[in-house]
């Protein structure tokens, strides 16, 4: 990210903002509510268009081209806010499953990839509950499970960690440690 300009109204900007993304490594974003977190990520994953300056991800410039954004979102999962924004199919399993469907992929792939994700985020054992029976936290961590189904080669998460316990921020770190180290995935959160 180059020199990225973007102006809200005229009551917000990020102003003449350049960073350096490193593959394989964990980021974490951090200001008070209000100070353009969000939209920053936004920019990132080209859900918002930047005002002047250039966004370069895995050594693509950016373009806002519907293919481009497209081929690009395959290799990235976005978390929103709220899980329920991300979670809307009957049970946990299927919509974990729903994204590697989306990609195409044969049924015992999304079978295997379901299975690995709800391991990788301690919830196998809910694979058949419905998302409305579940915590906050483990929502959260379903809806985490559905981007890593895609196997993305980034990770942003938006507040992952808030309304959560000490203990479930720590899951959540322990979880994207080990993301990092055996899925050699980048992580960015705020």
């Amino acid at each position: 990210m180059e020199n990225l300009n973007f102006e809200y109204n005229s009551n917000f900007s990020l102003n003449d903002l350049s960073l350096t993304i490193k593959e394989n490594s964990i980021y974490a974003l951090t200001g008070n509510n209000g100070s353009g977190k969000t939209t920053f990520l936004r920019l990132l994953v080209g859900l918002l268009k930047p005002k002047s300056g250039t966004i370069k991800i895995f050594n693509e410039i950016l373009t806002r081209d519907k293919k481009q954004l497209w081929r690009l979102r395959q290799k990235i999962g976005f978390l929103f806010q709220n899980p329920d924004d991300q979670l809307f199919a009957p049970t946990i399993g299927e919509d974990v499953g729903f994204g590697a469907r989306n990609l195409g992929l044969e049924e015992p792939e999304v079978n295997k990839r379901v299975k690995w994700a709800l391991e990788a985020v301690n919830l196998s054992q809910y694979a058949k509950s419905s998302p409305y029976d579940l915590s906050w936290g483990q929502k959260k961590r379903a809806a985490l499970a559905g981007l890593l189904v895609m196997k993305p080669k980034l990770l942003i998460l938006d507040e992952p960690f808030a309304n959560l316990d000490f203990k479930s921020i720590y899951n959540h770190l322990q979880i994207f440690k080990t993301l990092k180290k055996e899925q050699k995935m980048t992580i960015l959160f705020t």
